[in-house]
């Protein structure tokens, strides 16, 4: 599966998820942060596919949101699904389990 191809099923995977969505966090929301990780990423010669990955997912498993964490299993079942590999999987659990403002970790 190509790149596009796998952030296009994010993209479907997180507007399903958070359809009902009535705390902001929607597709919107996702779409807003996918587009300025994306530029960042280009900026700052980083992994565009993996800054806009984990941004599209970000709020998966965010203890605010969500009561039970076999949302990130799910998550990543998903992600195999689409031909991610496990070191990709690996390291976009990390960004969005490991990247918050509220709790202070902000990347420099």
């Amino acid at each position: 599966m190509k790149r596009e191809e796998q952030l296009n099923a994010m993209q479907q995977y997180v507007k399903e998820l958070f359809k009902l969505d009535v705390t902001g966090h929607d597709f919107y929301h996702m779409k807003r942060v996918a587009k300025m990780a994306k530029f960042i990423a280009e900026y700052e010669n980083a992994d565009e596919f993996l800054c806009e990955a984990a941004a599209w997912l970000h709020d998966i498993g965010d203890y605010k949101l969500f009561q039970q964490q076999q949302v990130l299993e799910e998550m990543n079942q998903f992600l195999k699904n689409i031909s991610l590999s496990d070191n990709e999987i690996e390291m976009i659990n990390d960004i969005i389990q490991n990247i918050s403002f509220s709790k202070g970790n902000i990347p420099e």
